[in-house]
């Protein structure tokens, strides 16, 4: 067995394993998919299709990767999580418990997408941002920053004058953010003041965020 495959681990079809990159446990890789750099798949984990993991990346649990998906930098996929379609993992990104990334959304640098929630379509989680319990983020979102959605409560986004909208609970002093076509901006900052009133509407649906203080 390849020094590269250990344990029960199997890699068949079309798929490869190359550089330093290990596949172990019980663990599978198929179709055309490709696992290079340094990366890990371990445990009952499944790489398939096209799928790549690469680089730091880690694959591991219960995860599956599969369609066009890419896991790259020091991204983890644990749990049960499932990664497809033409979706991106990168950076630090976590995604873990039952997550769902899917279409062409993106989740990288701190990110994580964990529990039951969904993230999908065009959407862009990045920075510090945290989707968890059953939220979906899904279309053209975009959410950074200390973002922490729990449910759709916890978020919008709309189209205005060919612009997309965001806004999501947050960690922040506000207890919230918004952002036009991903860039930061106050209320203030939108030209419509009926849009402006939906946008404070949505926001008082938030759901109350307690903050932890994790200091000993």
């Amino acid at each position: 067995m390849s020094k590269n495959i250990s344990d029960n681990a199997r890699v068949c079809g079309n798929a490869r394993v190359s550089d330093n990159a290990r596949v172990s446990g019980d663990a599978w890789v198929s179709g055309d998919a490709w696992v290079s750099g340094d990366a890990w798949v371990s445990d009952n984990a499944r790489v398939s299709g096209n799928a790549l993991v690469s680089d730091n990346a880690q694959v591991h649990g219960n995860a599956l990767v599969y369609g066009n998906a890419l896991v790259w930098g020091n991204a983890r996929v644990s749990g049960n999580a499932w990664v497809s379609g033409n979706a991106l993992v990168s950076g630090n990104a976590l995604v873990s418990g039952n997550a769902l990334v899917s279409g062409d959304a993106w989740v990288s640098d701190n990110a994580w997408v964990s529990d039951n929630a969904r993230v999908s379509g065009n959407a862009l989680v990045s920075d510090n941002a945290q989707v968890h319990g059953n939220a979906l983020v899904s279309g053209n979102a975009r959410v950074s920053g200390d973002a922490d959605i729990s449910s759709n409560n916890d978020w919008f986004s709309f189209t205005y004058g060919g612009q997309t909208i965001t806004g999501y609970r947050s960690r922040n002093v506000d207890g919230y953010e918004l952002n036009i076509d991903g860039m930061s901006v106050d209320r203030a900052d939108i030209p419509s003041i009926n849009v402006v009133n939906l946008v404070n509407e949505l926001i008082g649906k938030f759901d109350k965020l307690e903050i932890k203080n994790n200091i000993p």
